[in-house]
């Protein structure tokens, strides 16, 4: 018995069809695995080691070297513990972050700059950077250092009156900023970063 030229036509041409469509798929599959990742915040072009932090300690004495957390990544923010909104709403929102990424969370290390030294003590950082996460850390150090720190950070500080009941405010710059494995300044977030996107940023940063 012979096979009719058309069965042996139809066949053929779906088997072709069957290796465009696995071909296609193995296209889709690279593009998708090799897309660049894409950042929630503002991406430094051309990335520049994180400056020190001259002068100031962590709440817990130790000096504020960000050097000891290369390899892993850092966010560095600027804020105070009066805070009546920013502050905290952004602080909150890492640790939620952190809580997504599991245990690579662990390499993910959070600082808090004081713009308030007046008030800010090493005691009250540290009561108010750990309600949010054991693990933050607050810094804070003389007028003058932390001045010059906020400045090499092109943080913006200015002392408000505000209320009776509130005491003065600080207004400050409230920029989320993450210095890569590698101690740069890599990217640059609005504090209304949602935390699984900031997540997301953290674990393509740690590689």
């Amino acid at each position: 018995m012979t096979t009719s030229p058309i069965v042996v036509t139809t066949r053929r041409r779906w088997e072709r069809l069957a290796y465009v469509a696995v071909g296609l798929l193995g296209v889709a599959v690279a593009l998708v695995a090799f897309r660049p990742h894409t950042f929630s915040g503002a991406v430094i072009q051309s990335p520049s080691p994180a400056p020190a932090l001259e002068g100031l300690t962590f709440h817990d004495g130790r000096p504020a070297e960000l050097w000891r957390f290369d390899g892993d990544v850092t966010l560095l923010f600027f804020g105070y513990t009066h805070c009546p909104d920013i502050c905290p709403t952004t602080l909150a929102a890492v640790a939620r972050a952190k809580e997504h990424m599991g245990s690579d969370g662990e390499r993910v290390h959070v600082v808090m700059v004081t713009v308030d030294p007046a008030r800010d003590t090493a005691d009250d950082l540290e009561s108010y950077v750990t309600h949010f996460d054991p693990s933050f850390l607050g810094a804070t150090g003389t007028a003058q250092a932390l001045r010059s720190a906020a400045t090499v950070y092109g943080i913006h500080v200015e002392v408000g009156e505000g209320t009776v009941d509130s005491g003065y405010t600080v207004d400050h710059t409230a920029s989320l900023i993450a210095i890569d494995t590698d101690g740069f300044v890599r990217v640059v977030y609005p504090t209304d970063v949602a935390p699984d996107a900031l997540a997301s940023d953290l674990e393509e940063l740690l590689g």
